[in-house]
């Protein structure tokens, strides 16, 4: 895949994501349930699982409208997200905050790049939902 389609696909998939009614009405799930996992701990699992080649348990980590990319072709999902996250993220800082009905952590985090080894910062955005942390958006790029 050449870089300019690479980089539609990706702005598709974060057009779809940001594009999704903020205001809807609330869900269920959107508080935590007692015991749940950390953001940090999700997210490191998460980061293991695509890793790894896991993709079941790389797409039960991912918020509901993410997964729907990741069931329509699991193999390219798993492919881009490998080649455009760190196998090591390091958490630097980490705000959690309320907006309308959803809870969601934003981790701002350093990493090495799993392609070439080059430094890499990010920002990942954690969402509650079936009362448990899910990765909802992140944006990886080298420094």
């Amino acid at each position: 895949m050449n870089i300019m389609a690479k980089k539609f696909f990706i702005a598709s998939v974060l057009l779809l994501l940001f594009a999704a009614p903020i205001i809807a009405l609330a869900d269920e799930g959107s508080e935590l349930k007692q015991g749940a996992q950390s953001p940090q701990v999700v997210y490191a699992r998460y980061v293991d699982a695509v890793h790894k080649g896991d993709i079941n348990t790389a797409k039960e980590l991912v918020y509901s409208r993410s997964r729907e990319l990741w069931n329509k072709d699991p193999k390219k999902m798993l492919a881009m997200t490998k080649n455009g996250i760190p196998t090591n993220p390091v958490l630097q800082s980490m705000n959690e905050t309320r907006e309308f009905q959803y809870v969601y952590t934003v981790m701002k985090m350093t990493g090495t790049s799993a392609r070439d080894s080059r430094p890499m910062v990010g920002e990942v955005r954690m969402i509650v939902e079936d009362g448990g942390w899910k990765v909802y958006t992140e944006v990886w790029r080298n420094r």
